[in-house]
């Protein structure tokens, strides 16, 4: 199994539930990087990572997320992402085409935005299938990718980690729990029992690093004074950007979401995916101030669903303490929030999605090779040893 992501953590990290449910398995499992600086990110999930060669440098990948279009339209923010991604895809391309012949994966995971594993396993007759980082893809992105590398490959099948009830319309794929990876992190234990409604401020790994720390002290302060008891979740090396904390507010660092959000009452954050779904599987409910491209119907089919409220980008810290403090004093947030929680607990665990990646691919293999076997009647009749390796193997 050779998993492909974009070298940026909030679109690997889903993928490392179903990753270690493979090798759990007995399947082998690579993770490939065009950048060599992601590669102790994925060892450090404990899993083997491979460095595709390429020219990218560390920082391609952020500059190309979209995180300077806020402004402007959504879709075309998308769209540009996906430009931006399927430049850097083209550059990847030889060195993915080369791991997929070194490595012979029987199939292909990848995320919505890393095109160039999916233009390889198509090319070397692999299946491939579409990991999304929880709720299903935008087409946005794939027709951005599209305008820069062409027509791309259908995957045989798609996973996405979240509830379908969050699912638009007519949407198809497995279903998936949301396992709640969020990389090595140290757990914050709370202190008990709070004196106050307990509020978790996070803003991800990208937006404070991109000019957004003044936001989120000015929020952190207002809800403070309000008489909120806050725990901010950041990486360590961004903290110096916050200067100094409000009395009583806790640092928790780059804490893991989900046992963070167990102790929590709320959680105001950006409107990543990786958030928003820990809160879903947490049943915790949620303020979000959406930054760039998906955070925007990512908070939009959240809030939809009555667990909490969507802000504007940049709101008065006024307002998002108004927010805060209604979605807490509303019943109905809460039980909408319950309600997703346990719809996230009846959904398959990543084992037995695995097993069902494991159906697909072999599924998808044997009718290759039937086809193949058709294709090559006379030969087949002389033996596998007139087919190709993977169309022999499939028959047998």
């Amino acid at each position: 199994m050779l998993f492909t992501a974009v070298p940026m953590v909030g679109h690997f990290h889903p993928l490392v539930g179903l990753a270690w449910a493979l090798r759990c398995g007995g399947d082998e499992v690579l993770v490939a990087t065009p950048v060599p600086g992601f590669g102790s990110v994925i060892t450090g999930a404990g899993l083997p990572a491979a460095v595709v060669p390429s020219d990218i440098g560390d920082g391609e990948y952020a500059a190309a997320s979209g995180v300077d279009f806020a402004a402007g339209s959504v879709d075309a923010a998308l769209a540009a992402s996906g430009r931006g991604w399927g430049m850097l895809a083209g550059r990847a391309l030889a060195g993915m085409r080369g791991l997929v012949g070194a490595f012979r994966p029987d199939v292909v995971v990848s995320e919505p935005c890393e095109f160039a594993g999916r233009i390889a396993a198509a090319e070397a007759g692999v299946p491939w299938i579409e990991h999304a980082w929880g709720l299903p893809p935008l087409e946005q992105h794939a027709a951005g990718g599209s305008e820069v590398l062409g027509r791309l490959p259908r995957p045989i099948a798609s996973v996405h980690p979240s509830p379908p009830s969050l699912w638009p319309s007519g949407t198809t794929g497995m279903a998936m729990r949301p396992t709640g990876y969020h990389g090595p992190a140290r757990r914050w234990e709370p202190r008990e029992p709070a004196a106050a409604p307990r509020v978790l401020v996070t803003f991800g790994s990208v937006v404070v690093e991109h000019g957004r720390a003044g936001d989120l002290v000015e929020i952190v302060r207002r809800l403070a004074a309000g008489g909120l008891e806050v725990i901010v979740g950041l990486a360590d090396a961004l903290v110096p950007r916050l200067g100094t904390l409000p009395d009583g507010v806790v640092h928790a660092g780059w804490t893991p979401l989900h046992p963070t959000l167990d102790s929590c009452d709320l959680v105001v954050h950006h409107g990543g995916t990786g958030t928003a779904m820990a809160a879903v599987a947490a049943g915790v409910p949620q303020v979000m101030l959406p930054q760039m491209t998906d955070h925007f119907p990512t908070a939009e089919r959240v809030a939809a669903s009555g667990c909490g409220a969507v802000l504007a980008s940049c709101p008065a810290p006024a307002e998002v303490e108004r927010a805060a403090l209604r979605v807490l004093d509303e019943p109905s947030c809460a039980r909408a929030a319950t309600r997703l929680a346990q719809e996230v607990r009846e959904l398959p665990s990543t084992a037995a999605v695995a097993e069902r990646v494991r159906a697909e691919a072999t599924e998808t293999e044997v009718r290759a090779a039937e086809t193949t076997l058709r294709e090559h009647g006379d030969h087949a009749a002389q033996g596998p040893g007139q087919l190709p390796d993977r169309a022999a193997a499939a028959a047998r």
